[in-house]
């Protein structure tokens, strides 16, 4: 049994509380180390992760702050709660996070670690994104360790904010079987893609709808588009334009495993990730993916064997990969050598002890 920490306090920072990535990995370390050490939590209050998150630690050890956008109030406010608790350690997650996480320690005494759980800096204009890499580049100096969740993200990192290697240690996500199974396709019944992200820029829906295009000719195909985001309008739009008859939009899905057990293949068209957790578990699941080839998916897909990798923007290709996965016999050795990939790259153990690993250190 690992040994109890409880004098290392940590505060864990989130500037979202909402469904989504960052949030889960906060929840998962919480749950999995909250024997190990002293936890607090600073997020916005909303759901479903402040009261998940208030139930693991305590409400006395919550502190509230806005959510997305950066506020020196909140700032303010975090100050007086590290002051109040004694805290020594803060983990930012994402890239808002890290904003306060620095700005925490301007003065010292202070230790801080990042996690940036994607870099995404690429959707804004010129100006706006100099601005950001100077900050970025600036605040590195007030970071003791970084946590890239990527090999590509480390990269990335090392080049656009110009931090040395040795300061970052790359902790691949980790996620848990789910028990559940996927539904293989069977011959003359609806074939079905499921697209399961945020309708944003860096998530790139039209790219699921330029691949429905391709196969909109296929009555047994059948697109689900679950998730919510400024680009959903203009993705309906774009489906009624070209008669996608073959999509359905969803919305917001708060039962993602359950998608995809009803679905064949799960299909990402980001234009760039940190490690997406849809894909790792619809490895775990042993449900096939057909992905774009960038920062992320390159590392959740192993591209021939649990998946398939295509250039981005190449729907015609995407299209091709997915269809191939009608064939019963492809997909069943696909879908088995998932489950075994995510058992062995994947663990949720692996990487909490690894992360463990670094607050001990």
């Amino acid at each position: 049994m690992p040994t109890r920490i409880s004098h290392l306090k940590l505060l864990l920072i989130s500037t979202s509380a909402a469904i989504g990535g960052g949030p889960r990995h906060v929840h998962d370390i919480l749950k999995g180390l909250g024997d190990r050490f002293s936890f607090h939590v600073a997020c916005p209050q909303e759901e479903p992760y402040w009261d998940i998150f208030s139930s693991l630690v305590g409400p006395e050890r919550m502190c509230r702050i806005v959510s997305g956008k950066f506020s020196f109030g909140s700032l303010t406010g975090m100050k007086r709660f590290v002051e109040k608790h004694s805290i020594k350690t803060v983990h930012s997650h994402g890239k808002g996070a890290g904003i306060y996480s620095r700005g925490l320690a301007i003065g010292g005494g202070l230790r801080v670690l990042h996690t940036f759980h994607g870099i995404h800096y690429m959707n804004h204009g010129l100006l706006m994104r100099n601005f950001y890499l100077e900050i970025e580049r600036k605040l590195s100096g007030l970071t003791d360790r970084f946590i890239s969740v990527s090999e590509g993200e480390k990269e990335t990192a090392c080049r656009m904010f110009r931090i040395p290697q040795e300061k970052i240690t790359v902790i691949h996500n980790g996620v848990e079987p789910s028990g559940l199974n996927p539904s293989q396709p069977e011959p003359e019944k609806t074939f079905t893609i499921l697209y399961l992200a945020r309708f944003s820029h860096a998530k790139n829906p039209l790219g699921v709808l330029e691949i429905a295009g391709v196969l909109k000719d296929r009555p047994e195909v059948r697109f689900l588009l679950a998730g919510e985001g400024e680009l959903l309008a203009q993705a309906k739009n774009y489906a009624s334009r070209y008669k996608l008859n073959n999509v359905s939009f969803l919305g917001f899905n708060d039962k993602p495993l359950e998608l995809m057990q009803k679905s064949q293949v799960l299909v990402s068209t980001s234009h760039w990730e940190g490690l997406p957790y849809s894909l790792l578990d619809a490895a775990a699941m042993g449900l096939p993916v057909v992905a774009s080839r960038v920062t992320g998916n390159n590392e959740a897909v192993l591209h021939g064997e649990t998946g398939w990798l295509y250039a981005p923007g190449n729907a015609q290709e995407a299209a091709v990969r997915i269809i191939s996965f009608a064939d019963p016999a492809v997909w069943r050795n696909f879908s088995s050598r998932s489950m075994a990939w995510a058992k062995e790259r994947f663990s949720l153990s692996t990487m909490l002890e690894r992360i463990a690993g670094v607050y001990s250190s």
